[in-house]
């Protein structure tokens, strides 16, 4: 019997966000690229992996993650239902912000 791939990348999100909550970064970065995988176009799974980057304290990686949804996606279509997040356009700019001030830190530590 051929694996619900829809099914089966909704199991991986559940898991790869659990993972997230309990900060093991780097297994819910892997458990949510499986999950991409089984659901390519999937828009909220990229949304989620940029999420799992920021924890982790790479706000380029999740910036990335976050260019690679078209800008004609709306914040419904990537939010779960009443989630309390800001918007992928307030995320971007926090992200862009981030990005920003640890390359400062970056260069002000190497100027040291």
């Amino acid at each position: 019997m051929p694996i619900d791939d829809s099914n089966h990348a909704d199991e991986l999100r559940a898991e790869g966000l659990a993972e997230l909550k309990l900060g093991h970064y780097r297994r819910a970065r892997r458990t949510l690229e499986k999950a991409l995988a089984a659901k390519p176009g999937s828009k909220r799974l990229r949304h989620d992996l940029g999420k799992v980057h920021l924890a982790a304290g790479q706000p380029e990686a999740a910036l990335a993650e976050l260019d690679q949804i078209p800008d004609a996606v709306s914040h419904s279509e990537i939010m779960t239902a009443g989630a309390r997040e800001p918007g992928r356009a307030g995320l971007r700019g926090a992200l862009r912000r981030r990005a920003a001030d640890a390359h400062q830190r970056n260069h002000a530590g190497a100027a040291r």
